[in-house]
């Protein structure tokens, strides 16, 4: 975005002040001078109308005068030569069209110009203007009308005819209207515009412009205004004014002006335009002077600005000083400069003293922290190496103790078994005794078993024919029962049945034979390891006699072992827990060293931050020369 320098904001403010201003005072001047324009030019149209409006009144009069003196100089009616003598010598001194008298008595028509031929029938006390002398009884004017012998528009001026009070005739003169429009056409409206005639019902007379006449005013305005003497501005182009031709009270007519707005207020525009200017070349003065103004007035500061820019973009030299060259706001902000110069002097030289200060002191802790964080490092991997052994020393006793009290129950549970077992061996004694006597009482049970063993063989002899001849009867039933078909089949499956049952029953006598010879072969050699039993039961005895023996002296010895190991495990359980509270101590003092070098590290880590910014410091206080 723009910037705007403070030269430039007061010039802008007093250039748009200035422009305030001058065109406030233009714009009174415009209108005061509108307004006195207006006035001359009303002032001056209205004295040239009025002026065209009295020439035109005072023509007519001397006319409506003129053929007054024809109508009042007439003595004798009768004598138409003084008649022809009064109307020849009125049109001269009119310079009329024509002059006339028509006689009431007779009607007769006497003209200035006896060569004009009358229409047939021609009766002067039918026309209009004999009609307004007679009933006017007063000198006066007919309205405008088209002459018949010249189809140019005619205006007839009329005086009464008077004898004794008593009317006898008319007198009457043609006077052509472009009388008057020459008159109109000879006045000079300052070359804005021109005049013309008009009635007072709009109707134009006369105008310059054969078009318009007989037109009504609003064709030649577009609109009908006011017929007042004032000026009034129309259609933004057009001046009109109407100012009424007096004196003449048959004649209400109005000299109309019609002027070009552009051409009647050029001068008031020129003078406008020439405002302007003044106004635009009047403030290029102005700005280019405030400039130069201010580009002397502003040096001090221009100085002042580029002092502290120097400073503000690190090159700034704090040795130098602004010079004081005047008693006013500028030179006492100079001076004020200079001393807050000079007071950032001494804190810049300070800060830079203490910055190194500060740097070697923060290269001690840092050094100091560095080690603190080695000698942090070897004790705890120290730390670690002693937890660890400990750890193993820990799991040894208690591998131990555990192993000293699974001995222990080992040896109680042998001292156990041993007792058991010296019971076990006494009543074995005794059981292998009593087994001796039932071995000889079984040898003889068995023998007669062999024998009763031999009588089943003989009966499963007789099982086993009877199973094949009911297995040839099956057959044979089998066989009639498919010769037999549909009505034989359920016999068949019968038959078949019986069949396989018997099947079955000579293979189970088989396998009873073959268990009884087995049976047989068994006892036999039971028999034979009875007696053999026998003798070793004997022999048993003697060496269990021995093992109890033996076991008592066993079982005295494992009750000193299982003391023993209690004596053990209770040792090492101790063991156990002091290795443990020495564990659980050793991780405390690792977690306060871990603690302790978390600390050096944030604590070297504040040193790197604060060497950067000390750094970041060091580089902006060298930036400034001191």
């Amino acid at each position: 975005m723009f910037k705007l320098k403070f030269s430039h904001k007061i010039i802008m403010v007093t250039t748009v002040l200035l422009l305030i201003a001058l065109s406030v005072s233009t714009s009174i001047n415009y209108i005061f001078l509108k307004d006195h324009t207006q006035k001359n030019l009303n002032n001056a149209i209205d004295e040239i109308g009025r002026s065209v409006s009295g020439n035109i009144a005072n023509w007519l009069t001397n006319r409506l005068q003129i053929i007054d003196a024809v109508a009042l100089n007439i003595t004798d009616i009768n004598s138409h030569e003084e008649i022809f003598h009064a109307v020849q010598q009125a049109v001269k001194a009119g310079k009329m069209k024509n002059t006339f008298v028509g006689l009431a008595s007779t009607g007769e028509f006497i003209l200035d110009d006896l060569t004009i031929q009358l229409p047939e029938g021609f009766d002067i006390r039918q026309r209009p203007w004999y009609l307004l002398a007679k009933e006017g009884r007063k000198s006066s004017f007919t309205e405008t009308y088209i002459d018949a012998t010249t189809d140019q528009k005619v205006l007839t001026a009329v005086a009464p005819i008077l004898k004794n009070g008593q009317f006898v005739g008319a007198a009457g003169g043609d006077i052509f209207l472009d009388e008057i429009s020459s008159i109109l056409n000879e006045i000079d409206f300052l070359d804005l515009g021109y005049a013309y005639l008009m009635t007072s019902k709009g109707k134009i007379l006369s105008h310059p412009e054969v078009k318009y006449v007989d037109k009504e005013v609003s064709e030649l305005l577009g609109q009908t205004p006011p017929f007042t003497s004032d000026l009034n501005e129309i259609n933004n182009h057009t001046i009109v004014s109407f100012i009424p031709i007096k004196g003449i009270d048959s004649v209400n007519w109005y000299v109309g002006v019609v002027l070009d707005s552009e051409k009647a207020y050029q001068p008031m525009v020129n003078s406008r335009n020439m405002a302007i200017i003044v106004v635009i070349v009047s403030l290029l003065a102005t700005i280019i002077l405030l400039h130069l103004l201010f580009s002397y007035l502003m040096k001090p500061i221009q100085t002042l600005n580029l002092a502290i820019k120097g400073i503000a973009r690190g090159d700034g030299d704090l040795t130098q000083r602004l010079s004081v060259e005047s008693q006013d706001e500028f030179g006492e902000l100079s001076e004020n400069f200079n001393d807050f110069i000079e007071t950032m002097h001494h804190s810049m030289r300070r800060v830079k003293e203490s910055a190194a200060n500060l740097e070697q002191h923060i290269n001690q802790v840092r050094q100091s922290s560095q080690v603190g964080i080695d000698m942090a490092d070897q004790q705890l991997n120290r730390g670690e190496s002693v937890s660890t052994a400990v750890t193993e020393l820990n799991n040894s006793s208690q591998e131990i103790s555990t192993n000293a009290v699974t001995a222990s129950d080992l040896t109680s549970g042998m001292q156990a078994q041993s007792n058991e077992g010296l019971v076990a061996l006494n009543e074995n004694i005794q059981s292998i005794e009593h087994l001796s006597k039932i071995m000889t009482q079984s040898s003889g049970e068995i023998e007669k078993l062999s024998s009763e063993t031999k009588n089943i063989v003989s009966i499963l002899d007789v099982i086993k024919g009877v199973s094949s001849q009911t297995n040839l009867l099956a057959l044979n039933a089998a066989i009639e029962a498919a010769r037999a078909g549909e009505a034989g089949r359920g016999f068949a499956v019968v038959a078949d049945e019986v069949r396989q049952l018997a099947q079955r029953t000579q293979e189970a006598a088989l396998e009873i034979e073959t268990m009884i010879d087995n049976l047989e072969t068994g006892t036999n050699a039971v028999v034979a390891s009875m007696e053999e039993s026998q003798k070793n039961s004997t022999s048993s005895v003697q060496k269990a006699t021995v093992a109890d023996e033996k076991m008592q002296l066993i079982i005295h010895m494992l009750q000193q072992v299982d003391n023993e190991n209690h004596a053990v495990t209770e040792a090492t359980q101790q063991q156990v827990n002091v290795i443990r509270s020495i564990d659980e101590d050793i991780l405390n003092l690792m977690d306060l060293n871990q603690q302790g070098v978390q600390n050096l590290q944030q604590t070297q880590q504040a040193c790197d931050s604060l060497q950067q910014e000390f750094t970041g410091l060091n580089d902006l206080v060298g930036k400034f020369k001191v």
